[in-house]
């Protein structure tokens, strides 16, 4: 017996070693075998992981491309059988660059062209609610199917009233909106006003065409052979103007180039008085301080003769001297008038328009509406006049000290 058990621990030895050389073989091959889709072998190598992923990218850019060119007509492609043809037309039409198609704009114009339905109480009933079962079938219909019946009659009257009420509306609407252009068509020439006698003939073109329509004008055969006031005494005045002129006066209306006119001559007048003024100090000054006033004389040929000088070469030098010092008040002004004078001109008929202020003939209007003598003789009275109650209250005051001393 012991001969056999050892034949078998024998056996059993050999098999389990051939069984964990071969293991040891196949650890030891794993273990020095290199991994090529290890990424640090990669590294190692220099190869880099990504490279295969890019050049697939690369093969299908292309497709991609393509794919993103056409993407609409491939999404059509790929569900026209669940589109029907109004959503493909929509889908493949080109978009809206704010650019009407004259064939869209040819059916607009005969769409607001034709006319539209008017409704009212004799147009069509409504057919939604509409039963087509006939009356004999009805009376063989059940009770709850006749009741359904009656309340789709009840909805049709409901629903028929409705668009009878929407539609009497629209008609009220329009025919307010039709009386309000009346209105304001009526009205226009008391809303706006007239800028030339051109608007005013086409007011009253429109006003002769209106009376023609009404009727108005079928009793102007009463008025044949009667004098008419035709007359225009004015020879340098249009006979249209003349009328238009008359008319606007028995209508009490006043053009704004009119009203623009008297504010304009305003303007210019104060604005020359004031200059006329500023010159006129000037001169007083300069008398003054010649002493011209303390000669007791009230004739100025003879005080000018006491000075050697005549009126007009004194006037003159006072000028010279005066007019730069106004350049500041010219430039503050004549601009500011002028822009005044060019609104208005743009109002005005051709034969009132008015001239641009221009410096140099302003200096020389006032210049020459200064009248010397009369300033002269006008600034000696009031010199006069203060003098003379400064002499009685000196006479007053010595009086009173002869008094205090009065011997008795």
């Amino acid at each position: 017996m012991r001969p056999v058990i050892k034949r078998s621990v024998q056996r059993l030895y050999y098999s389990n070693d051939g069984g964990y050389m071969k293991r040891r073989l196949q650890d030891l091959l794993e273990s020095n075998t290199i991994d090529q889709n290890d990424p640090l072998m990669k590294i190692s190598h220099g190869s880099n992981g990504k490279s295969r992923d890019i050049n697939a990218i690369y093969k299908d850019l292309d497709d991609i491309s393509f794919k993103d060119k056409y993407k609409a007509e491939l999404s059509i492609t790929d569900g026209h059988n669940n589109m029907n043809k109004h959503a493909r037309d929509i889908a493949t039409g080109k978009p809206w660059t704010s650019d009407e198609d004259p064939m869209d704009t040819s059916l607009r114009m005969l769409l607001d062209v034709a006319p539209k339905s008017k409704g009212g109480h004799g147009s069509v009933s409504n057919l939604g609610f509409k039963s087509y079962n006939s009356t004999i079938r009805e009376m063989n219909e059940p009770r709850s199917t006749r009741r359904s019946i009656r309340i789709r009659d009840r909805l049709e009257k409901a629903q028929d009233k409705v668009g009878i009420y929407q539609q009497d509306k629209k008609s009220a609407e329009d025919i307010e909106k039709k009386e309000a252009s009346e209105f304001r068509a009526l009205y226009a020439e008391k809303f706006t006003p007239i800028g030339s006698f051109e608007k005013l003939r086409s007011i009253a073109d429109a006003r002769i065409e209106e009376s023609m329509k009404k009727g108005e004008f079928k009793s102007v055969k009463t008025l044949y052979g009667k004098e008419t006031d035709v007359v225009n005494n004015h020879a340098h005045i249009d006979r249209t103007d003349y009328h238009l002129n008359n008319i606007l006066v028995r209508q009490n209306i006043v053009p704004p180039w009119i009203e623009k006119q008297g504010s304009v001559d305003k303007d210019i007048e104060m604005f020359r008085k004031e200059l006329k003024r500023k010159l006129e100090a000037d001169i007083l000054l300069r008398m003054q301080r010649k002493k011209l006033f303390s000669t007791g004389n009230s004739d100025l040929l003879e005080v000018f003769k006491s000075i050697s000088t005549s009126s007009e070469q004194f006037l003159q030098n006072c000028f010279d001297t005066w007019a730069p010092s106004t350049k500041s008040f010219l430039k503050s002004n004549i601009p500011r008038l002028n822009s005044s004078l060019r609104s208005y001109n743009l109002q005005a008929p051709l034969p009132t328009q008015k001239l641009y202020l221009v410096e140099d003939r302003e200096l020389e209007r006032a210049r020459k509406g200064v009248d010397l003598e009369e300033l002269f003789k006008t600034e000696f009275e009031k010199q006069l006049i203060r003098k003379k109650p400064s002499v009685e209250t000196n006479k007053s005051s010595s009086f009173s000290i002869f008094n205090l001393f009065k011997p008795y």
